[in-house]
């Protein structure tokens, strides 16, 4: 991992939301409990939730619409925060 090689501290403001996101998504995504009875439902939320850290110039595999109604909060234009 580059954190490990150059320091968190070298690292550049996108990079430390990828190292975070990364730590966020193994914690709060990958490790579901063993007894956790997870929905598609909560777990898609979780992920929408996650991918909020990144810049959304990063977010490159997404459509225009889901940006504006999983990451941004709009739909229809309207903000729903």
């Amino acid at each position: 991992m580059l954190a490990s090689i150059i320091g968190e501290g070298e690292l550049s403001e996108t990079e430390k939301k990828y190292l975070q996101f990364g730590r966020r998504f193994e914690k709060e995504f990958v490790k579901q409990g063993r007894y956790e009875d997870r929905t598609l439902k909560k777990t898609m939320e979780i992920g929408w939730k996650l991918l909020k850290l990144l810049p959304v110039t990063e977010l490159t595999r997404l459509t225009d619409e889901d940006i504006q109604q999983f990451i941004t909060g709009e739909k229809n234009g309207t903000s729903q925060k």
